[in-house]
């Protein structure tokens, strides 16, 4: 009898399929975020807004997940790069600050783009850990390619 973990569905193994199986829908998901950002241009201001708020609701949602047993210090609070972009990048796209929008597209292909190719994870598929990783770093370089 087969189980999850015996599967490999527990587990991320980088530079694996699985990597850049998901890069691939990443990549695929950035590039229809901004192709529907060119082809609904007299909608930009309600797309923006849209987008925006989504971002800010992931990001709030996403750190609510992670620290639901507790707050740890050493891992809770949002001090990475992607954990500052995760803000920066919705408050970028609703409020178009020069500044805010500079801060993410250079934080984002200069260092969020490393998720990508050095993803620091050991949860697989199976585990919500997996998908949020992907999905936060996926609207952070999306947003980032849009602004």
């Amino acid at each position: 009898m087969s189980t999850l973990a015996d599967d490999g569905w527990n587990t991320f193994v980088p530079y694996s399929g699985l990597h850049f199986f998901m890069v691939c829908i990443c990549a695929l998901l950035i590039a229809a975020l901004v192709a529907a950002g060119r082809r609904l241009r007299a909608h930009e201001a309600a797309m923006r807004w849209v987008l925006g708020v989504f971002a800010l609701v992931y990001w709030l949602t996403y750190s609510m997940w992670w620290n639901r047993n507790g707050l740890a210090l050493a891992t809770g609070l949002p001090l990475h790069i992607c954990g500052f972009n995760g803000v920066i990048a919705p408050l970028a796209l609703l409020t178009l600050n020069r500044w805010l929008r500079a801060t993410l597209y250079f934080w984002a292909f200069a260092l969020t783009s490393q998720a990508f190719i050095q993803p620091h994870l050991a949860a697989g598929p199976a585990t919500p850990t997996f998908w949020w990783f992907w999905g936060q770093h996926t609207v952070i370089l999306g947003y980032a390619s849009s602004t």
